[in-house]
Parts: structure tokens; C-alpha cells; sequence
């Protein structure tokens, strides 16, 4: 067990746990999740599935910090710049002061309020059109590696491929190939920052056919390909196998 003096925001692209608080509260988490825990509370974790963690930690106000609970968990996210943000507020180095830290100061805001706007948002969920898209949303993110075709997702989501189809596309603002292909990619950015594996284990894992189209595809995603990504300068050294 152990605790911070501050708030602690704990982003998980990877690896699935549960996190034990002292008063034997337990919180499971697994891929794309994020957890909070508010200063001094101890908790400890237990991991069933190995992953990768991004922490930063945040001063937060005492009239702030009382609007949150002493542990929460924000599971499956699908916004893949949640995750950008907290890679990048990671390795930030912040300045008292200086015109940096008051910017960083405003990013975290805005990060605290996503996650709560999240939140919120899956609490009131009732229009059942906007179950059938979450349904698909969250079972993309579950299986993206595996899924083939999108009639599989319309299939579990329990309505018609065309329907789903043009649903997604109306309340999503993107179609359901293109978020398929996001999560994918994001995947791939996790598993180059984060381990040694190949990249034709990588675009196995991602669900791509071929290690040649999961290059093509990544370089007009990002810009670079997935060496030129892997090898940036400045990231943080990826465990061995």
C-alpha cells in the first residue's frame, strides 16, 4: 500500500488489475482506462493482465478536490487524445511561475473536466439509439484485434449492419471503418512506446492482415512510420521481452 500527498491520475493503455484501497474498496480496471485516486488515499494494485501506466500527479485546490471521490474509475475510453494528453502532461516538467505552468495548469483543467463530462455522459445514456452505438463502441474496443468485418459489431449490437451504419456515422461524426482503424492505430502507438515487440507482432495484435499494410496505414495516420515513431527522442526507454 502507499498514497500521495497530491491527486494521482493513472492512465492504463494497457494491462488489466484491480487496485485495492485500504478500507478493502475494490476497483477493476483493464485497457484504455483511467483511475483516480484523491491525496492520501493508500492504495496498491494487483495485475492480472501485465500493461503500461502513465501517471501524473496534480495539486489540486481543496474546494476542487472534494468535488471528486476518494477513488474512481473511468473504463474503455474511446477518445484516443485522452490518452496523447496524458502521455504528454507526463513527461512535462513544470516551472512555479513561469507562463509553462499556468499552461499546464489549464490543460489539467481541462482534462479533469473531460473526465467527469465522460462521466456524466455514460450515467444518462437512455436514448436507445445512443445504446446501440455505445454497444458498438465498447464492443470495437473490446475486440478490435479480432473483429473482421463490421457486420460483426452490428450483429452484437443486436441491429442492422446499414443502420448501425449510418447511426454511428450521425452521432459519432465518424464511420465505423474509421473508428475501427483509430483504435487499431492508437494500439499501435501504445505497443511501439511501450515494448520491443516486432512489427509483425504488433499489426497481428492490431487486428492488420499484413505488417506492409499496417505500415502504410500507420505512416498516413501519423506521419511517420512505426520505426521513425518508435525511435522519436525524448520517450522513455520500453522494457525488454
Amino acid at each position: 500500500m502507499h498514497d500521495h500527498e497530491v491527486m494521482e491520475l493513472v492512465y492504463h493503455p494497457s494491462g488489466e488489475a484491480i487496485s485495492c484501497l485500504e478500507d478493502r474498496t475494490e476497483i477493476v480496471y483493464s485497457d484504455r482506462s483511467v483511475v483516480l485516486y484523491s491525496a492520501r488515499v493508500r492504495h496498491d494494485q494487483a495485475p492480472s493482465r501485465p500493461g503500461a501506466d502513465v501517471c501524473i500527479h496534480l495539486k489540486v485546490p481543496s474546494k476542487a478536490a472534494d468535488l471528486f471521490p476518494a477513488a474512481d474509475c473511468f473504463a474503455h475510453l474511446s477518445d484516443p487524445s485522452i490518452g496523447e494528453e496524458f502521455w504528454s502532461l507526463s513527461r512535462a516538467i513544470p516551472m512555479s511561475g513561469s507562463p509553462t505552468s499556468c499552461i499546464l495548469d489549464l490543460r489539467v483543467t481541462a482534462l479533469l473536466l473531460r473526465l467527469c463530462a465522460i462521466s456524466e455522459s455514460e450515467i444518462r445514456i437512455s436514448d436507445p439509439q445512443k445504446v446501440f452505438v455505445q454497444n458498438a463502441r465498447q464492443f470495437m474496443q473490446e475486440h478490435f484485434g479480432s473483429i473482421h468485418c463490421v457486420a460483426e459489431v452490428a450483429g452484437h449490437a443486436g441491429v442492422s449492419e446499414d443502420y448501425l451504419r449510418h447511426l454511428f456515422q450521425r452521432l459519432e461524426g465518424i464511420s465505423m471503418t474509421q473508428y475501427l482503424a483509430r483504435l487499431r492505430l492508437d494500439r499501435a502507438k501504445d505497443l511501439l512506446r511501450h515494448s520491443r515487440l516486432p512489427l509483425k507482432a504488433i499489426a497481428s495484435q492490431c487486428g492488420f492482415q499484413t505488417d506492409r499494410y499496417f505500415c502504410t496505414r500507420f505512416l498516413a495516420y501519423t506521419g511517420l512510420s512505426p520505426l521513425a515513431f518508435r525511435r522519436q527522442p525524448g520517450g522513455p526507454r520500453p522494457p525488454d521481452l
